[in-house]
């Protein structure tokens, strides 16, 4: 893969970085993890709909039970496939819907009143309009690189989620042998929507070379919420520093 495959930490510092924007950092940090912890290609991320979000009842219940959603996406080459997408991140999705791109919407329609509301689920901080492919590509690869991360594109935060499932299903049988790589090329492969095990393969031989021991999978799962914490803090301290402000305007 990519060397600029950026590693967790790169990860965390570019998710501050973009709450240090007032206006879309909510929204893009949501797009973030979709590629993060979900392993969605750009084109996918795109493609969400607000109705592909549950409601509050159902994101309840999945907590409850520790379940998380699957939904149904049209990949590449338009070929449906069903992805995992942790509970916590459908709540943070269910939160921007009702706040920031509530807020949007109704700044728009105060300029434009004919305006029409959009399936899409990420939209325009000032047309209110579905996010289009270059626009998305500049965005994150200019917050990337304001993070740290030269030369390094939105896609390669997919390699990362890829090299991580790779790592969870890769391992040694009973006897004590490595597992046959088809078999962890095959499952990796189908998970993430590759439809050669050659895509897949230089994750593995990565994993492999640096004598990475397999990680349980409820570690990832447990990484997921983390992560989703993290986030979490990120918008809150954003929120936090944005009140102060108005403050100290106030009292001035």
């Amino acid at each position: 893969p990519d060397p600029h495959t950026p590693t967790p930490y790169q990860l965390e510092a570019v998710h501050s970085k973009i709450f240090e924007t007032k206006t879309t950092a909510v929204r893009d940090s949501l797009i973030l993890s979709f590629y993060e912890d979900v392993g969605l290609r750009k084109s996918e991320v795109l493609s969400l709909t607000v109705d592909d979000i549950p409601s509050w009842d159902q994101i309840d219940k999945a907590k409850d039970i520790n379940e998380g959603f699957i939904l149904k996406i049209t990949g590449k080459g338009d070929k449906i496939r069903h992805v995992l997408v942790p509970a916590e991140l459908m709540e943070r999705s269910r939160e921007y819907i009702e706040e920031d791109r509530r807020a949007v919407e109704g700044k728009v329609r105060k300029k434009y009143s004919g305006y029409i509301s959009k399936k899409a689920l990420f939209i325009g901080e000032t047309t209110g309009r579905e996010l289009n492919s270059q626009y998305l590509s500049r965005r994150l690869s200019k917050i990337m690189a304001e993070a740290g991360i030269e030369g390094a594109t939105p896609h390669r935060i997919r390699a990362t989620y890829i090299e991580t499932q790779v790592e969870a299903r890769d391992g040694y049988d009973s006897s004590g042998h490595p597992l046959p790589a088809e078999q962890v090329l095959w499952k990796v492969g189908e998970l993430v929507g590759h439809s050669s095990a050659q895509s897949t393969r230089p994750y593995l031989n990565k994993i492999r070379s640096k004598s990475y021991s397999s990680v349980n999978e409820q570690i990832i799962d447990k990484t997921f919420k983390l992560n989703d914490l993290n986030r979490k803090v990120l918008h809150k301290q954003s929120e936090l520093r944005r009140i102060e402000g108005v403050t100290k305007i106030m009292q001035l």
